[in-house]
Protein backbone atom coordinates (compact mmCIF):
# COMPACT_ATOMS: atom_id res chain seq x y z
CA UNK A 1 0.00 0.00 0.00
CA UNK A 2 1.34 3.46 -0.90
CA UNK A 3 0.42 6.37 1.33
CA UNK A 4 0.19 9.85 -0.17
CA UNK A 5 0.20 12.69 2.34
CA UNK A 6 -1.04 16.10 1.18
CA UNK A 7 -0.40 19.16 3.33
CA UNK A 8 -2.25 22.44 2.94
CA UNK A 9 -0.87 25.09 5.27
CA UNK A 10 -2.84 28.12 6.47
CA UNK A 11 -2.08 30.91 8.84
CA UNK A 12 -3.62 29.31 11.93
CA UNK A 13 -2.87 25.67 11.18
CA UNK A 14 -2.98 23.14 8.38
CA UNK A 15 -5.11 20.45 6.85
CA UNK A 16 -3.58 17.08 6.19
CA UNK A 17 -4.96 14.66 3.61
CA UNK A 18 -3.53 11.13 3.94
CA UNK A 19 -4.35 8.94 0.96
CA UNK A 20 -3.96 5.25 1.68
CA UNK A 21 -5.73 1.92 1.98
CA UNK A 22 -8.40 1.63 4.68
CA UNK A 23 -7.66 0.15 8.07
CA UNK A 24 -4.43 2.01 8.87
CA UNK A 25 -4.22 3.64 12.32
CA UNK A 26 -2.71 7.11 12.14
CA UNK A 27 -0.94 8.98 14.94
CA UNK A 28 0.34 12.54 15.02
CA UNK A 29 3.09 13.18 17.57
CA UNK A 30 2.10 9.98 19.36
CA UNK A 31 -1.59 10.94 19.58
CA UNK A 32 -4.10 8.67 17.85
CA UNK A 33 -6.00 10.67 15.24
CA UNK A 34 -8.09 8.03 13.53
CA UNK A 35 -8.28 5.05 11.18
CA UNK A 36 -8.12 5.49 7.41
CA UNK A 37 -11.48 5.00 5.69
CA UNK A 38 -12.40 4.03 2.15
CA UNK A 39 -14.94 6.90 2.02
CA UNK A 40 -12.16 9.45 2.61
CA UNK A 41 -9.60 7.67 0.44
CA UNK A 42 -7.63 7.52 3.68
CA UNK A 43 -7.96 10.13 6.42
CA UNK A 44 -8.42 13.91 6.39
CA UNK A 45 -7.12 15.89 9.37
CA UNK A 46 -7.72 19.59 10.03
CA UNK A 47 -6.36 22.40 12.19
CA UNK A 48 -2.90 21.00 12.78
CA UNK A 49 -0.50 23.43 14.40
CA UNK A 50 2.27 24.97 12.37
CA UNK A 51 5.76 23.52 12.76
CA UNK A 52 7.08 19.95 12.58
CA UNK A 53 5.08 16.81 13.39
CA UNK A 54 5.74 13.08 13.37
CA UNK A 55 3.03 11.14 11.56
CA UNK A 56 3.02 7.40 12.32
CA UNK A 57 1.17 4.74 10.32
CA UNK A 58 0.29 1.44 11.97
CA UNK A 59 -1.44 -1.69 10.77
CA UNK A 60 -1.49 -5.15 12.27
CA UNK A 61 0.89 -7.48 10.47
CA UNK A 62 3.01 -4.59 9.15
CA UNK A 63 5.90 -2.61 10.57
CA UNK A 64 5.21 0.92 11.76
CA UNK A 65 6.07 3.70 9.34
CA UNK A 66 6.84 7.25 10.48
CA UNK A 67 7.23 10.46 8.47
CA UNK A 68 8.08 14.01 9.52
CA UNK A 69 5.87 16.73 8.05
CA UNK A 70 6.41 20.47 8.41
CA UNK A 71 3.82 23.22 8.18
CA UNK A 72 4.76 26.84 7.47
CA UNK A 73 2.86 29.86 8.74
CA UNK A 74 2.20 31.02 5.20
CA UNK A 75 0.03 29.20 2.68
CA UNK A 76 1.72 26.19 1.09
CA UNK A 77 0.85 22.81 -0.41
CA UNK A 78 3.07 19.76 -0.03
CA UNK A 79 2.91 16.11 -0.94
CA UNK A 80 4.68 13.37 1.02
CA UNK A 81 4.67 9.87 -0.49
CA UNK A 82 5.23 7.07 2.02
CA UNK A 83 6.64 3.78 0.72
CA UNK A 84 4.66 0.56 1.07
CA UNK A 85 4.38 -0.68 4.63
CA UNK A 86 6.75 -3.60 5.17
CA UNK A 87 5.23 -6.89 6.39
CA UNK A 88 6.14 -7.73 9.95
CA UNK A 89 8.05 -11.02 10.32
CA UNK A 90 7.29 -12.87 13.54
CA UNK A 91 10.05 -14.25 15.76
CA UNK A 92 8.79 -17.78 15.07
CA UNK A 93 9.17 -17.32 11.31
CA UNK A 94 12.68 -15.86 11.76
CA UNK A 95 13.71 -18.83 13.93
CA UNK A 96 12.25 -21.29 11.40
CA UNK A 97 14.16 -19.57 8.62
CA UNK A 98 17.39 -19.89 10.56
CA UNK A 99 16.72 -23.58 11.24
CA UNK A 100 16.07 -24.27 7.56
CA UNK A 101 19.30 -22.50 6.69
CA UNK A 102 21.24 -24.52 9.28
CA UNK A 103 19.73 -27.80 8.04
CA UNK A 104 20.87 -26.94 4.53
CA UNK A 105 24.52 -26.45 5.61
CA UNK A 106 26.72 -29.40 4.74
CA UNK A 107 30.33 -30.54 4.55
CA UNK A 108 32.41 -33.47 3.34
CA UNK A 109 34.28 -36.34 5.02
CA UNK A 110 37.03 -38.55 3.57
CA UNK A 111 38.13 -41.70 5.40
CA UNK A 112 40.96 -44.08 4.56
CA UNK A 113 42.00 -47.21 6.45
CA UNK A 114 45.15 -49.09 7.40
CA UNK A 115 44.96 -51.98 6.40
CA UNK A 116 42.98 -50.88 3.38
CA UNK A 117 39.95 -53.21 3.61
CA UNK A 118 37.26 -51.78 5.93
CA UNK A 119 33.69 -50.55 6.15
CA UNK A 120 32.90 -46.90 6.95
CA UNK A 121 29.60 -45.57 8.24
CA UNK A 122 28.65 -41.92 8.85
CA UNK A 123 25.32 -40.07 8.83
CA UNK A 124 23.45 -43.34 8.07
CA UNK A 125 25.53 -43.90 4.93
CA UNK A 126 27.89 -46.86 4.56
CA UNK A 127 30.80 -47.47 2.18
CA UNK A 128 32.81 -50.71 1.94
CA UNK A 129 36.45 -50.16 0.99
CA UNK A 130 38.87 -52.57 -0.61
CA UNK A 131 41.35 -49.72 -1.01
CA UNK A 132 41.39 -46.01 -1.66
CA UNK A 133 39.27 -43.48 0.23
CA UNK A 134 35.65 -43.48 1.35
CA UNK A 135 34.19 -40.13 0.32
CA UNK A 136 31.03 -38.72 1.91
CA UNK A 137 29.70 -35.54 0.32
CA UNK A 138 26.82 -33.26 1.34
CA UNK A 139 26.92 -34.51 4.92
CA UNK A 140 24.75 -32.39 7.27
CA UNK A 141 26.93 -30.15 9.43
CA UNK A 142 27.03 -30.77 13.17
CA UNK A 143 28.09 -33.56 15.55
CA UNK A 144 28.35 -36.94 13.82
CA UNK A 145 29.06 -40.54 14.83
CA UNK A 146 31.72 -42.23 12.73
CA UNK A 147 32.08 -46.03 12.69
CA UNK A 148 34.94 -47.77 10.90
CA UNK A 149 34.90 -51.58 10.98
CA UNK A 150 37.24 -54.34 9.89
CA UNK A 151 36.68 -58.05 10.52
CA UNK A 152 35.62 -58.23 14.19
CA UNK A 153 36.82 -54.76 15.26
CA UNK A 154 35.02 -51.45 15.05
CA UNK A 155 36.47 -48.02 15.84
CA UNK A 156 33.79 -45.54 16.95
CA UNK A 157 34.24 -41.80 17.46
CA UNK A 158 32.27 -38.55 17.54
CA UNK A 159 33.34 -35.78 15.19
CA UNK A 160 32.14 -32.23 14.61
CA UNK A 161 31.64 -31.22 10.99
CA UNK A 162 31.51 -27.48 10.42
CA UNK A 163 29.51 -26.04 7.48
CA UNK A 164 31.52 -26.18 4.24
CA UNK A 165 34.34 -28.04 6.03
CA UNK A 166 36.19 -31.03 4.55
CA UNK A 167 37.38 -33.51 7.19
CA UNK A 168 40.02 -36.09 6.25
CA UNK A 169 40.41 -38.99 8.68
CA UNK A 170 42.58 -42.08 8.96
CA UNK A 171 41.47 -45.29 10.71
CA UNK A 172 44.60 -47.08 11.95
CA UNK A 173 43.56 -50.60 12.93
CA UNK A 174 47.15 -51.59 13.73
CA UNK A 175 47.06 -49.16 16.67
CA UNK A 176 43.28 -49.13 17.19
CA UNK A 177 42.87 -45.39 16.71
CA UNK A 178 41.42 -42.73 14.42
CA UNK A 179 43.48 -39.72 13.42
CA UNK A 180 43.02 -36.44 11.62
CA UNK A 181 44.73 -37.26 8.33
CA UNK A 182 45.84 -33.64 7.88
CA UNK A 183 47.15 -32.64 11.33
CA UNK A 184 47.91 -36.12 12.71
CA UNK A 185 45.87 -35.39 15.84
CA UNK A 186 44.47 -38.51 17.52
CA UNK A 187 40.70 -38.51 18.03
CA UNK A 188 39.12 -40.08 21.07
CA UNK A 189 37.74 -43.40 19.84
CA UNK A 190 36.05 -46.44 21.36
CA UNK A 191 37.21 -49.88 20.27
CA UNK A 192 34.45 -52.50 19.96
CA UNK A 193 35.16 -56.17 19.34
CA UNK A 194 32.52 -58.67 18.24
CA UNK A 195 34.20 -61.59 19.99
CA UNK A 196 33.08 -61.80 23.63
CA UNK A 197 36.43 -63.32 24.64
CA UNK A 198 38.40 -60.37 23.21
CA UNK A 199 39.51 -57.71 25.60
CA UNK A 200 38.90 -54.02 25.11
CA UNK A 201 41.34 -51.52 23.68
CA UNK A 202 44.72 -51.22 25.47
Amino acid sequence: MVLAVWIAAVSQGADLQITCDPGIRIYVDGEFRGVSQAEQDGLYLTELATGSHVVTFRKRGFRDRAEIVRFRTHRAVKEVVVETLAPQVSARVEVSTRLVRLEAETGAIDVRCIPAHCEVEVAEHRIELAGGIAKFNNVPAGPLRLIVGREDVRLVTEILLQPDAHRRLLADFARSRILDDVTGAVLSAEVLRDSPEAEGAP
